[in-house]
């Protein structure tokens, strides 16, 4: 009989379980996953891959973002012969925050098995790699670098190999490669008995030493070194085709049927397999099957990538027309591009690709077109001046500067907007007062003329002086009352003065007179947003989508909005929406970069910044989103090329070349980091930006000395730069002057009491030793400024450091009220709890794993946890993971070896 407080307990737990399913039901798939895992590994070092397959599937299906088993998955997957599921996996390890250096030999090797050699060689740079994960990439580089007939570039990265493991026999079986098929046979076979000399027990040696002996006709010799690898490795694929293709040609047949059936039985998916068994059948007469077998060849293939064959004219044609219907510009300029390079004077392929670089801006073709007129009438200024102007957008000022004399000079210098167009062109061309001077004797010559008075008010806006701008843009709107778009900017101007309500009302001046006009109430929205109405900005852009659903400037606001919000995946969504809309359009795009960037997931952000500088080629913003992209995945080589080729658009534009300065400097350019700091400083001889970068990249560069003689000039030049003491500060730290560090940290924060500065000064005590000032220092700022989030983090930090463990969780509880969606916060709060032995730690660290489940450190924290609280299996799913995020984690590594070892103590 059941009694009442039985049934009161059966009843809770059902609630319980009504209540929490799914927690309860995610530790059991958490658990079955690991088991599987675990089996799955031991079933790898037994050989038995295809065992470990289906256990890795498994443990997918129970938790389909465990990604030490998407690894190990993309491993096996290649150890048998299926590249594109390889490829699958790998990239979904790395969306999910595999470490660079885990998965990209094996994702290098997947895109030279598939073929995609030029996007290896562009993706996977060896740069910054652990020297055995750097020696396997420069190895398969160079296999991608042989199949794209880069002989040289192949021996070099081959040469590089070598020095990092002299003995290791890839690189020399590769070389072997390289020189059989320049046809160099002397060297090829040397390479490859070399390799056999140095490893006799590897089976790739063996292979490659009958490899040469084939191509010379040395039939014995080869089949002696294909049967001495598949002695070594029976199962190993190269071998088997190698030898069956040679008894074949032999016309030993009955000898190729064991190589067959092997090939049939272990590699039933690649296409060569499935060629000698259409080869075997047709010759045992078996037509049905032979027929079958080469459907199944044919169906392999297809499945493969391939690029379509350049030198089939016609398919270029075809190509570039087909993709030009359906709106896939960038893929029919590269089809007609082809095309056109063989047949220039095809009509029908000149006026599709003309059309394509119109409609996206391509100044370059747009010069090709114009210089036709223009040669034909040379007296034209107008012909002249539209050329002066895609020059001019191309960055190629000088030659800009001299079509525009030349046209002013044949309009007698009465055409105002030539003249204005002449002074922008010398602006660019670094001679900004030269520039400023035409742009104001265009406007004098016809005052409130707004071709001339909005480039002139731009200018002053962008040297921030409002003043001028606002003064012209008044003029320009009592001269032409119903130029809206002039009337609009003086609202910017307006607001950049901080005059918000002189702005507001200007931006109703606007839609009293046109109630449609877009770029007001988009401006409207931004000053919401600005004064802290996010929810007035949001209706504003909705109304706006609601007349306009495809307009990508209030999509684009609202994903400001939802990153001003924290809400990364819906600014995502507002983003994509845009982008679907306009492919080719920039800023969704560049945004979206930025958002993907900072998401972690830097293979979307590549692609995107691909399609973006596409479509605008010569776009500063496009190749700097390029380069970034290129930073993220680990490729110095390409993001340096990309911010060398802004450098060289950027002409004398002082701003644009501090910034490309400083990108070099994170791609480790220092050199070209220099060159384009001096082209700042020839624009601006006095730009403080910089000269403030130019020190600090002494400082990186090791020029202390230098450095520091910098900083001082500049801070006699700028007592009152706040930017200048703190770069002071930060060479004093690297010098390890902790007395001059206070001092300079110290300055910078009575010009500046903000939180940068506030922290430095922090810093700088506690580096000097004098932890109780650092903490009374930092409890300070903390007191006075409680809302600063990156201040009171410091503060918990410095209690962590002094031992006070209450007290700094007592700073992270608070930080955890200001920042409720923060990871680390929680984080911070389990580790802490953790060393203090409390109950609630692997509640926060489950939390944490939450809100940021590609975090290495939140989830070393909560396999940590986990291990403490007894449940080593459940921990070490976690600290597996966090090891295939940060291998190269101290913390990591310990956490990990010490569950391990509690796992065999539990086993034993």
């Amino acid at each position: 009989m059941t009694t009442s407080k039985q049934l009161n307990r059966i009843l809770l737990i059902l609630l319980l379980g009504a209540l929490f399913p799914h927690a309860v039901f995610a530790a059991d798939r958490e658990e079955k996953a690991s088991d599987y895992y675990e089996d799955a590994l031991v079933r790898m070092q037994h050989k038995d891959t295809a065992g470990a397959i289906l256990q890795l599937k498994n443990a997918l299906q129970q938790d389909s973002k465990m990604l030490p088993a998407l690894v190990l998955l993309g491993k096996a997957y290649l150890e048998s012969g299926a590249p594109l599921g390889a490829e699958r996996v790998l990239a979904d390890a790395e969306r999910l925050g595999a470490d660079r250096s885990q998965i990209i030999a094996m994702q290098a090797e997947t895109y030279n098995l598939l073929g995609r050699n030029q996007a290896l060689l562009e993706r996977f740079s060896p740069e910054g790699l652990p020297s055995d994960v750097k020696y396997k990439v420069l190895v398969t580089r160079a296999y991608a670098q042989i199949d794209l007939g880069q002989m040289p570039a192949a021996i070099q990265s081959l040469e590089q190999a070598r020095k990092i493991a002299p003995d290791k026999p890839s690189a020399l079986v590769a070389l072997a490669t390289a020189y059989l098929r320049r046809g160099n046979f002397p060297d090829a076979a040397a390479m490859a008995q070399l390799a056999v000399t140095k490893t006799p027990a590897d089976p790739s040696c063996w292979n490659m030493k009958g490899s040469v002996a084939h191509a010379q006709g040395n039939v014995q010799e080869a089949l002696a070194g294909y049967g001495k690898a598949l002695a070594l490795k029976p199962d190993y694929l190269d071998a088997l085709i190698a030898r069956a293709s040679l008894l074949f040609d032999l016309n030993r047949n009955n000898e190729a049927v064991r190589d067959v059936a092997v090939l049939k039985q272990k590699f039933p998916g690649d296409p060569r397999s499935a060629y000698l068994q259409a080869l075997l059948a047709g010759w045992q007469g078996k037509d049905t099957e032979a027929r079958n077998a080469l459907v199944a060849a044919a169906s392999a293939l297809d499945a493969l990538p391939f690029e379509a064959v350049k030198t089939r004219p016609q398919l270029l044609l075809l190509g570039g027309i087909a993709h030009y219907s359906l709106g896939q510009n960038e893929k029919a300029k590269i089809y007609l591009g082809s095309y056109l390079n063989q047949y220039p004077r095809h009509v029908g392929a000149g006026k599709i690709m003309a059309a394509i670089l119109t409609s996206e801006k391509d100044y370059t073709g747009v010069i090709t077109i114009l210089e036709g007129p223009a040669k034909t009438r040379p007296n034209d200024p107008q012909a002249l001046s539209m050329l002066a102007t895609a020059y001019m957008a191309l960055g190629q000022h000088a030659k800009a500067v001299s079509l525009l004399e030349q046209a002013s000079s044949m309009s007698g210098g009465g055409t105002p907007d030539i003249t204005a167009n002449f002074g922008l062109s010398l602006i660019g061309s670094g001679q900004e007062a030269q520039g400023v001077v035409q742009l104001q004797k265009a406007y004098a010559e016809n005052p409130g003329h707004a071709y001339s008075g909005l480039p002139l008010a731009i200018l002053y806006l962008k040297q921030s002086q409002s003043k001028p701008a606002i003064q012209i843009l008044q003029a320009v709107t009592r001269n032409e009352p119903r130029n809206l778009t002039a009337l609009n900017l003086l609202g910017v101007a307006q607001g950049l003065s901080k005059d918000l309500v002189g702005a507001r009302k200007t931006y109703g001046l606007v839609l009293e007179k046109s109630p449609g006009f877009i770029p007001a109430k988009l401006n409207l929205a931004r000053l919401d947003r600005y004064e802290g109405k996010p929810e007035d900005a949001r209706r504003r852009l909705l109304a706006i989508l609601k007349d306009q659903p495809k307009n990508l400037d209030a999509l684009y606001e609202l994903a400001q909005l939802e990153l001003a919000a924290r809400r990364p995946q819906d600014a995502v969504r507002w983003l994509e929406k845009a982008r679907s809309f306009n492919p080719q359009s920039l800023r969704p795009g560049l945004m979206l970069v930025d958002v993907y960037l900072g998401t972690g997931d830097v293979q979307k952000a590549l692609d995107i910044a691909k399609d973006i500088q596409a479509a605008n080629r010569d776009n500063l913003f496009a190749l700097a989103a390029l380069g970034r992209s290129y930073l993220a995945i680990g490729n110095r080589g390409l993001a340096r090329e990309n911010f060398k080729r802004m450098t060289q658009l950027a002409g004398f534009d002082a701003d644009w070349q501090q910034r490309t300065a400083g990108l070099q400097i994170r791609a480790g350019d220092y050199e070209g980091a220099r060159y384009s700091l001096d082209k700042a400083l020839l624009s601006k001889p006095g730009y403080l930006p910089a000269l403030l970068l130019k020190a600090d990249l002494e400082r990186l560069s090791g020029n202390l000395d230098a450095a520091d003689k910098q900083g001082r000039a500049l801070a006699a030049q700028y007592p009152r730069e706040a930017a200048v003491q703190q770069l002071l500060g930060d060479v004093a730290i690297q010098r390890q002057r902790w007395g001059d560090a206070i001092s300079a940290y110290g300055s910078a924060y009575d010009l500046e009491k903000n939180s940068e500065h506030a922290i430095g000064l922090y810093s700088a005590y506690s580096r000097s030793g004098n932890n109780a000032k650092a903490l009374a220092f930092i409890q300070s700022w903390v007191g006075s400024n409680p809302a600063d989030p990156v201040a009171r983090r410091a503060l918990a930090g410095a209690y962590v450091q002094a031992g006070q463990l209450d007290m700094a969780q007592q700073q992270y509880e608070t930080l955890n009220k200001l920042l409720p969606n923060d990871a680390s916060v929680y984080n911070d709060l389990a580790y802490i709890m953790l060393k203090r032995r409390q109950p609630g730690a692997l509640a926060m660290a489950e939390k944490a794993y939450q809100l940021a489940p590609g975090n290495a450190n939140v989830a070393d924290t909560l396999g940590w946890a986990w291990v403490e609280a007894g449940e080593v299996r459940k921990g070490l799913r976690y600290l597996r993971e966090a090891k295939i995020r940060a291998p190269t984690d101290p913390e990591v590594r310990d956490h990990l070896a010490e569950a391990l070892k509690r796992a065999g103590a539990a086993q034993r």
